[in-house]
């Protein structure tokens, strides 16, 4: 009953009740806006495929899983492991691995720390949403971001004294993800340091591993 509550003040009911048999369940919105453009830049396109991506608004998952069980609906769970507490994301992991140990549809696919912290760690995705950032007007907080670490880069971004709203940065993150060509498997764009124009490339192999599992697991055969 809380499942389909749940989903009716989200209005993912009739998506729910009509998907292909195949759905992503994430924590936030920053997951929901850039996932379809992750996928879609190695070869899936999350509507063709059937799928439909959940927001469940923090750690909710547990309300779904009878449902999806009974339903018999092929299931990935990407969810982080960084909270507020030190072991507090690392326990909940356990506790969903635990409970769907036997599941045949549900697998949980853990990020290591938060989604957007795993996308800072490749240097070539991290200067992309450099990129983006100074497109969004952004331009000092954009260059501020040069030298600093993954790690560095998302607490100055997203941390406690955080410059930009996670919303705000996954919707011109997807947006500029689907505009680059990836014909060749390879996504190419340029990034302006100083007077110098660099060039900078990545692939499928360069996203989170996590979230290529994830997207293989219900976009594959």
């Amino acid at each position: 009953k809380k499942c389909l509550n749940f989903l009716k003040k989200q209005k993912k009911m009739k998506n729910f009740k009509n998907c292909s048999k195949k759905i992503i369940l994430v924590e936030g919105i920053a997951e929901a806006l850039i996932l379809p453009s992750v996928a879609k830049s190695i070869g899936f396109e999350i509507d063709e495929c059937g799928v439909t991506i959940i927001n469940c608004h923090g750690l909710n998952f547990e309300m779904f899983i009878p449902i999806l069980e009974r339903m018999a609906i092929k299931t990935a769970i990407i969810t982080d492991t960084d909270k507020k507490t030190k072991d507090e994301g690392s326990l909940y992991c356990e506790k969903l691995q635990k409970l769907l140990k036997n599941s045949k549809n549900i697998r949980i696919f853990p990020t290591r720390k938060t989604f957007e912290w795993s996308l800072f760690q490749n240097i070539n995705i991290k200067k992309l949403a450099q990129l983006v950032i100074g497109e969004m007007s952004h331009n000092t907080i954009a260059t501020r971001c040069d030298g600093k670490s993954g790690d560095e880069m998302f607490e100055y971004l997203f941390g406690d004294k955080g410059n930009l709203e996670k919303a705000e940065f996954a919707q011109e993150f997807a947006d500029k993800l689907n505009s680059l060509n990836s014909a060749d498997g390879k996504i190419k764009f340029q990034y302006i340091e100083g007077k110098q124009t660099v060039d900078y490339s990545f692939s499928r192999k360069d996203f989170p591993e996590n979230i290529i599992q994830a997207i293989d697991y219900v976009c594959g055969k």
